[in-house]
């Protein structure tokens, strides 16, 4: 698995903003994410924070597939279908 570490921050595209932690392993795209609750002041840091957690702990990982693994854009767009859908 890659250390390399990649992040998104979701505002207005979900229910609650959220942060997301992701990591590229061949063809696939591991994720996690932190969801503010709705009386949480939305934060960068504790999201990314959070979100690295639960990745390197292995804990509520998700994944994706994209064509192109390098394209953080269709990556993105993924993530976020993935997680509406989910």
């Amino acid at each position: 698995m890659s250390d390399k570490v990649y992040y998104q921050h979701f505002r207005g595209e979900l229910a609650h903003p959220t942060t997301v932690a992701y990591k590229i392993e061949g063809n696939n795209v591991l994720y996690t994410k932190a969801v503010c609750g709705p009386k949480d002041q939305f934060c960068r840091k504790i999201g990314r924070d959070i979100a690295t957690g639960r990745l390197n702990k292995g804990h509520e990982v998700d994944s994706v597939q994209p064509k192109d693994v390098t394209s953080h854009d269709e990556i993105r767009g993924l993530i976020l279908y993935d997680i509406q859908v989910n």
